[in-house]
């Protein structure tokens, strides 16, 4: 390799490198939001099944659910988004209860200039129908 070849690879190089680092960060940037919404859905559902299960107090049942599945995922109370409860006494059958929970929380991106790809909210809904 001589002289003007080494210069045209670290030309090709700093022209090229950018755009892989632009692209493996937002590789990453996906997967953490698709992580996170997919540790909310895995809370509301377990939430919302608790709360269908339970005989009473089903709403605080329902987000004491959601909170233990968050913190076992590794999201801590205090950094927990607002969970909102719902239950219906009167479900679409004759002595049912539906129950339904959801979490609807901004999601901040890692990378700022993320935001202009990702949404800028994670919702996450689940109703459980107790017989």
């Amino acid at each position: 390799m001589n002289r003007s070849e080494r210069g045209s690879a670290a030309v090709e190089a700093a022209l090229i490198l950018p755009v892989v680092i632009l692209i493996m960060i937002g590789i990453f940037e996906y997967g953490v939001y698709f992580l996170r919404m997919n540790i909310y859905e895995q809370a509301v559902f377990a939430g919302a099944r608790a709360g269908a299960i339970e005989e009473v107090n089903k709403n605080s049942v329902a987000q004491s659910e959601v909170l233990r599945v968050l913190g076992d995922l590794g999201i801590a109370a205090a950094d927990a988004p607002v969970i909102n409860v719902q239950s219906d006494l009167a479900g679409p059958v004759a002595g049912t209860t539906l129950i339904t929970v959801w979490i609807d929380t901004a999601y901040v991106p890692i990378i700022g200039y993320s935001s202009v790809i990702l949404p800028a909210r994670i919702r996450a809904i689940s109703s459980t129908l107790n017989y």
